[in-house]
């Protein structure tokens, strides 16, 4: 098992330098052949910034979707594609669904989930429904009362109403 272990991480380190040489090539087989691996979520993570940088949203939602596919239970998986989501004004209603997910996944962990949080009222702001956003951005607030970002948010979407 160690073995096995050390083997994934050779090859996944292996991959990742040919991919800052700009050959995807054997990140992109790791990740296909190695699903369950503790490397796969750094190296899918690779190839969404990739994708992100050259500004190819076709490719970079795709990783996204593999990327929850992969890993439906993590936290941080669902919080990103949901942020990223809003960022894009696309998927909305997937994003809110899997950040909602998300919030009650990090329920032991109270400074990731008003981040999560966060995003959920990002995204309630992006879909036009401004008061859950409200609502939602002030339970970050609760979590985190000297966070000034959250309160920046939350003024953002009290000066959309006007």
């Amino acid at each position: 098992d160690n073995n096995n272990q050390y083997h994934q991480e050779a090859n996944y380190r292996l991959a990742l330098l040919d991919y800052e040489n700009n050959n995807l090539e054997p990140i992109l087989n790791f990740i296909d052949d190695n699903p369950n691996s503790d490397f796969t979520y750094s190296a899918i993570r690779s190839i969404i910034r990739y994708y992100k940088g050259l500004a190819d949203t076709i490719s970079e939602i795709a990783y996204y979707n593999k990327m929850i596919n992969f890993f439906p239970t993590n936290p941080n998986a669902l919080n990103s594609y949901g942020w990223r989501m809003s960022e894009l004004e696309i998927n909305l209603d997937d994003a809110l669904e899997k950040t909602q997910f998300a919030v009650q996944l990090s329920n032991e962990n109270p400074e990731s989930q008003a981040n999560i949080i966060d995003t959920k009222a990002e995204i309630l702001w992006k879909l036009g429904r401004i008061g859950e956003a409200i609502e939602t951005i002030e339970k970050a607030i609760q979590i985190n009362p000297d966070k000034e970002y959250f309160v920046n948010q939350k003024n953002k979407f009290k000066n959309s109403l006007k």
